[in-house]
């Protein structure tokens, strides 16, 4: 062989090989790539929290991925609650019934029934007036479904917390839960409940029975 040809070759096979290199590491680089673009939360460090939300997700989907908001009020940061973390949550978030472990939650506030106070019959109100119910209670605060109840507050003062467990009546489970106390009425007398509603075919449903009774308990707040 020629030198010219040997050196020409010299020079030719470095630059095969480099170019080789070159393509290989862009496709292997392509597909780091590729593989990262199909991982749905890809977390982003952004100073003290990590961003790790989509934004078309609705609040529904961040409460059902564990999305919280950042320390500084920033975007949400996915995380992975316990079960015992995930049962409070639920319960938290389940009306006015108790958790697993007897707890019972109201504004916020874990509560667990004490003392039994007796049986009380139950009726239904709303806010008409056939009912005779109003936009404000006479607490003063606005009257909550699953919240709200009238009593004889000779007997149970206002801002009572008690637990209701039916005893008889065709639908008294139906309304087994806590309440607040926060309402008085002219026909609510003795062992008297009155619970609210938000329309008033779910307050006959109660009260046209005639014979719902449920076990009234105090309930106190849970010490930590």
């Amino acid at each position: 062989m020629k030198t010219a040809s040997k050196k020409a070759l010299m020079w030719v096979l470095p630059a095969v090989v480099c170019i080789a290199m070159l393509s290989f590491g862009d496709k292997t680089y392509g597909a780091e790539l590729s593989e990262r673009s199909n991982i749905a939360d890809a977390a982003v460090t952004d100073g003290d929290y990590t961003v790790s939300d989509r934004p078309e997700d609705t609040d529904a989907d961040k409460k059902a991925k564990g999305i919280v908001e950042g320390v500084h009020g920033g975007p949400g940061v996915s995380v992975e609650l316990s079960e015992e973390e995930e049962s409070s949550e639920t319960a938290k978030d389940s009306g006015n019934t108790a958790d697993e472990s007897g707890v019972f939650y109201i504004d916020g506030t874990a509560y667990k029934k004490t003392e039994l106070v007796g049986s009380f019959k139950l009726t239904g109100y709303c806010n008409c007036s056939s009912c005779g119910g109003g936009q404000s209670t006479y607490s003063g605060t606005t009257p909550r479904a699953k919240h709200t109840v009238a009593a004889d507050l000779s007997l149970l003062p206002i801002g009572t917390k008690i637990v209701l467990e039916g005893t008889s009546g065709p639908t008294v489970h139906n309304f087994d839960g806590i309440y607040d106390v926060e309402d008085k009425g002219s026909g609510v007398n003795g062992n008297h409940i009155d619970i609210y509603f938000d329309t008033h075919e779910e307050a006959r449903s109660v009260t046209d029975p005639g014979w719902q009774y449920a076990d009234v308990w105090i309930a106190v707040p849970v010490e930590e």
